[in-house]
């Protein structure tokens, strides 16, 4: 076997278009699954320390990845293959870095409808004095992602789609009579755009949903969802059913905020841009906002 390279394809960026990320790759030694497999998870993943290719540079879209990884991982494979062993596969981790610079790079998958830039192993051996180059192309794959919350303390309302976090605003509306008619609601969010950051593909909103019970954080999906339209670093929301219900005497628990990127699941973009909002100790001017137009019945 004369050579064994490790083929991606970006798709994905956050950060730094022009920053150098880079990333080992190790042979895993027990067995994963695709689904449910969470940051977690990476504690009972056993691999072997020894990296068998890495990669540092920086990449355009329209790059491949090119890693050598050394040749006896297929004869290892090939190996195991003829005993009955299973394959478990490669795992590719960052060393981590933070700061100035800082990108993160997310890769065309099994599941791509682009099949001209999914994964591939490319081998190239010599058989007879002929040289062959075949790719494998088949398999499975998943992610995880870790962090910390890049906020101002105690000044910050932070949501972000792929680690899971969301936002809770309670507004005291006690000052709209009882059984008002609700003709427009808007809630204003400011970003603080010292901790925001912006991926691609991903979409630039947030939802709005209504909290039934805030001890078990169990919100409803309105049929209506409010998505964001943003103006500037401001972004609003039309709420105005979810005051109605207030002003028709419904608990007033608050209202849930997250990345529109979360709400639909699996065929989100899997954006990592964190939305980072001023929050109710922030200045008066940055703080979220609600303004409502309403009428009383005489």
């Amino acid at each position: 076997m004369n050579s064994v390279e490790l083929i991606l394809f970006p798709n994905y960026i956050a950060g730094d278009s022009t920053g150098t990320f880079s990333f080992n790759v190790y042979k895993v030694t027990n067995g994963w699954t695709e689904s449910g497999f969470t940051w977690d998870s990476l504690t009972a993943l056993t691999y072997d320390g020894t990296s068998l290719g890495a990669f540092s540079g920086a990449v355009t879209d329209s790059d491949s990845v090119v890693v050598s990884l050394s040749p006896q991982l297929l004869s290892d494979w090939f190996t195991d293959a003829e005993e009955g062993l299973s394959i478990y596969g490669l795992i590719l981790r960052s060393p981590g870095a933070s700061g100035p610079g800082t990108v993160i790079r997310g890769f065309n998958s099994f599941e791509s409808s682009e099949t001209a830039r999914i994964p591939r192993l490319r081998i190239i051996a010599t058989k007879n004095s002929v040289i062959d180059t075949f790719d494998l192309e088949s398999g499975y794959d998943t992610f995880v992602l870790n962090g910390p919350a890049l906020v101002d303390p105690g000044k910050s309302l932070y949501v972000h789609p792929t680690l899971g976090y969301s936002g809770m605003l309670v507004f005291d509306v006690s000052a709209i009579p009882h059984k008002a008619v609700v003709h427009r609601a808007t809630m204003e969010l400011s970003l603080d755009p010292r901790y925001s950051f912006y991926s691609r593909p991903a979409l630039d909103s947030v939802i709005a949903t209504f909290i039934v019970d805030s001890m078990a954080r169990s919100d409803l999906y309105d049929s209506n969802l409010p998505i964001s339209e943003r103006s500037g670093n401001v972004y609003t929301l039309n709420i105005s059913r979810m005051v109605q219900r207030w002003a028709n005497g419904f608990p007033n628990q608050g209202v849930r905020i997250k990345s529109y990127d979360d709400y639909i699941g699996s065929s989100a973009l899997g954006g990592v841009n964190p939305f980072v909002f001023y929050n109710s100790q922030s200045d008066a001017s940055l703080r979220p906002r609600l303004k409502i137009i309403y009428s009383t019945i005489r």
